[in-house]
């Protein structure tokens, strides 16, 4: 009879390695919650009358929208009036 490690720790020792397998796993798993830092804030209007909107948009896409929209620009709106926030 093998006395050298009694079944309770044996089983407390798979259950263990099972627990750490399980979260190797999902770490690994694509999706899930979406990576936030690949989106970025925009202050846009569609057209001259519309106030304004912070939008989120891919961040690769920012320049082209920027490009596309003129009085548009990154970062959130920093009011409801069309004016552009003062540079830093």
């Amino acid at each position: 009879m093998n006395a050298s490690i009694p079944i309770h720790r044996r089983l407390l020792s798979v259950a263990l390695v099972c627990i750490a397998v399980i979260f190797a796993f999902l770490s690994q798993a694509p999706g899930g919650v979406p990576d936030k830092k690949k989106t970025c804030q925009v202050c846009g209007t569609h057209s001259s009358h519309d106030k304004p909107k912070t939008i989120n948009i891919e961040c690769k896409d920012v320049t082209a929208y920027l490009n596309s929209h003129p009085g548009s620009y990154a970062g959130p709106c920093a009011g409801v009036s069309g004016e552009k926030p003062p540079k830093p």
